[in-house]
């Protein structure tokens, strides 16, 4: 088979994670890829340096996107991205149908965050449903925005009407994000495939503690997540600052990658606290595989986030290194976490509990490798990406 795949987004995230291993791993040695994705020098790095596949050919394109309208003034953005949707939509849509219409790939898959999340990736199915003649598969990962009364309504309604005529075959990453497709559009043509984790033991490994300048030896906490207000971050520091009251000898490292402006807030919170300051460490990159390492240098993991976690694919990197997690109970967590078997749920709004489960954890070294193991066990057992590769594998092959 000839796979086309396509990604709109430009950053960094868990759906480049899940595309490498995707590819990486795929069953099937005589199937070649072409991974169709927004031209940028991030993009164009983590591809030439992760993507192992042979049979992988990267084209990059430049589409425009309403991503790409991006002036730091929120209603500014607002309005554009409003003004300028039926012109990109169009232009989008003979983009792909041309594109597609001169090429000989057999299967195409478009990759997207939530749902309508990327319009390009609805109207590259549009478009290939057109020229292909054939049904296209739409891969989810994250959770369905609901209806709701705003002006800005109106371009996703239009997004519906195009995915209800294109049809497509979709899979999504959790039981949540299949409610949240069937409260929004009232679709039940959904298939579930659990993201998959390959651990990658071949490697250079890094020293943690030299690039994060740790002079102490405390226990270290982990939260890894995109500088996001829904992450989670400030609910993060008002547990651990909690946390501190009680127990001194700890660290917490926070990974957020690309730095905004919500990380300089927070960051500004932590040194004008004297109890925080010399005991919270950022890192401000993409980890890429460096995330084994992190994992494996810290106690626990911390799971913090508010909305929309479909899935979370950081709890099984924590699981590939035997860290336990403590997360919120927030839509697909409480599918991978059987609470108090392979981890800790707590729910989204008690940071006081968050911090209680946190310090108990830390003092009692037995439960820590328990769940450690425990979730190592369930990621071999339940979300290997052998099996998460061959599903998609078989899906393709039904079309």
């Amino acid at each position: 088979m000839k796979i086309a795949v396509y990604i709109q987004s430009k950053k960094l995230g868990g759906t480049n994670t899940f595309l490498k291993n995707l590819i990486n791993n795929w069953p099937s040695n005589n199937d070649e890829f072409f991974l169709l994705c927004n031209n940028s020098n991030e993009n164009l790095s983590f591809y030439k340096k992760n993507i192992k596949n042979k049979k992988c050919k990267t084209i990059f394109l430049n589409i425009p996107t309403l991503e790409a309208i991006n002036l730091n003034q929120k209603y500014v953005d607002f309005v554009l991205k409003f003004l300028f949707f039926i012109p990109f939509i169009i232009y989008q849509i003979f983009f792909f149908y041309f594109f597609f219409k001169f090429k000989s790939y057999e299967k195409f898959i478009s990759i997207n965050g939530g749902y309508p999340g990327g319009e390009s990736c609805i109207t590259s199915c549009f478009s290939w449903k057109i020229a292909c003649k054939s049904v296209p598969i739409l891969n989810i990962h994250n959770l369905a925005v609901q209806k709701k009364f705003s002006i800005f309504e109106i371009n996703r309604i239009l997004l519906d009407v195009l995915f209800k005529i294109i049809e497509p075959k979709v899979i999504v990453v959790s039981r949540a994000v299949k409610k949240s497709i069937f409260q929004r559009l009232g679709y039940s043509k959904v298939k579930i495939i659990y993201n998959g984790l390959y651990h990658y033991k071949k490697r250079k490994k890094i020293n943690v503690r030299k690039i994060l300048k740790i002079k102490n030896l405390n226990k270290n906490i982990i939260m890894v997540g995109a500088y996001e207000k829904r992450k989670g971050h400030d609910f993060m520091i008002k547990s651990f600052n909690h946390l501190k009251r009680k127990n001194k000898n700890v660290n917490l490292i926070v990974c957020g990658g690309i730095n905004n402006e919500y990380s300089k807030k927070l960051k500004k919170s932590v040194t004008s606290n004297p109890c925080l300051k010399d005991s919270v460490f950022f890192y401000d990159k993409f980890l890429g595989d460096k995330i084994f390492d992190f994992m494996h240098f810290s106690d626990i993991c911390a799971v913090t986030s508010q909305e929309f976690e479909s899935f979370c694919l950081i709890i099984l990197e924590a699981w590939s290194t035997n860290t336990p997690v403590v997360s919120t109970k927030i839509g697909g967590t409480s599918e991978v976490i059987l609470n108090n078997y392979n981890g800790l749920l707590v729910n989204k709004k008690n940071y006081s509990e968050f911090s209680h489960k946190l310090f108990k954890l830390l003092n009692d070294e037995k439960k820590m490798k328990i769940l450690g193991q425990r979730g190592y066990k369930t990621l071999i057992n339940k979300f290997n990406v052998k099996k998460m590769t061959l599903e998609y594998y078989k899906e393709l092959l039904q079309l």
